[in-house]
């Protein structure tokens, strides 16, 4: 199914959240990807001028910000992920409803998270990956936010394409 998606990345390419998901990629032969949290996904029937205003107008209120993780989940065999669930913060909280505004796009629940994992994988491998990243800390890391992206998200994962990228104010000290 062919649609866009709004995430929030960051810019660090050494953030221990890419180096896991390469390294859980590298050993469960799933695709790697860029980490993100999707702010706002399954966007349709709006083109790519317009969609870009949009991220520019959030990206126009919105400081860099740390999201802090609380918990993993394993998604049943239909879903194909390994997640772990952000804890709520008042920024990523008002900046998902101000997307919500600006796209007109309501949703019942808002639960950010970051995938660790896409593909098929037993249950067997997906607990072996999560003993992994645990005893590897990765709960301990915050991922600090600083770019508003556009992707495109279409036949699978490998196919996905960042198309623009806004980065986010410097958070002020």
């Amino acid at each position: 199914m062919d649609h866009y998606s709004i995430w929030l990345e960051t810019e660090n390419p050494n953030c221990p959240h890419r180096k896991a998901i390469d390294e859980i990629s590298r050993t469960t032969g799933t695709p790697a990807f860029t980490p993100h949290i999707t702010l706002i996904g399954d966007i349709r029937r709006q083109g790519v001028d317009v969609i870009q205003k949009k991220i520019d107008e959030l990206a126009g209120y919105t400081c860099a910000f740390d999201v802090h993780f609380g918990y993993f989940f394993i998604g049943p065999n239909w879903l194909n992920v390994i997640l772990i669930f952000a804890r709520q913060n008042s920024t990523l909280t008002n900046l998902h409803l101000r997307a919500e505004r600006v796209f007109e796009k309501r949703s019942l629940l808002y639960l950010p998270h970051m995938s660790l994992l896409y593909g098929k994988v037993s249950r067997v491998v997906k607990k072996r990956v999560i003993k992994k990243v645990k005893e590897d800390g990765i709960l301990k890391h915050s991922f600090t936010v600083n770019r508003i992206s556009l992707w495109h998200c279409r036949n699978g994962v490998a196919n996905w394409k960042r198309i623009t990228s806004v980065e986010l104010r410097p958070t002020p000290k």
